[in-house]
């Protein structure tokens, strides 16, 4: 399927990790971009972005992608400001000095 210049492509598939209680729902997608398709490459796999979302949603695999898109890069941005640039060890309780010190 397509989303903008966006090629979609998902499956899935159910999967317990010995941790886990009970099965869960894996969605498999894979993204690339349509443009990167118009010139002969090597290997296209190159070209496509993985993802593997776990949930307990019922919806189809492209409706679950478009919930989660984007939700899990945010964590990744507020883990580097905290160990890159030690965010959550604010030296004052001013907020204007904070903001300065970040």
């Amino acid at each position: 399927m397509y989303e903008g210049t966006k090629i979609i492509e998902w499956t899935e598939i159910t999967h317990q990790a010995q941790t886990w209680s009970k099965p869960r729902r894996v969605i498999l997608i894979r993204t690339a971009e349509a443009s990167d398709f118009e010139e002969p490459y090597l290997s296209e796999e190159f070209l496509w972005e993985y993802q593997a979302l776990v949930t307990n949603m019922k919806d189809s695999g492209d409706e679950v992608w478009r919930f989660y898109n984007h939700r899990a890069s945010m964590e990744n941005y507020i883990k580097e400001s905290k160990n890159g640039f030690a965010s959550d060890q604010v030296s004052g309780d001013d907020f204007y000095a904070n903001f300065a010190d970040l």
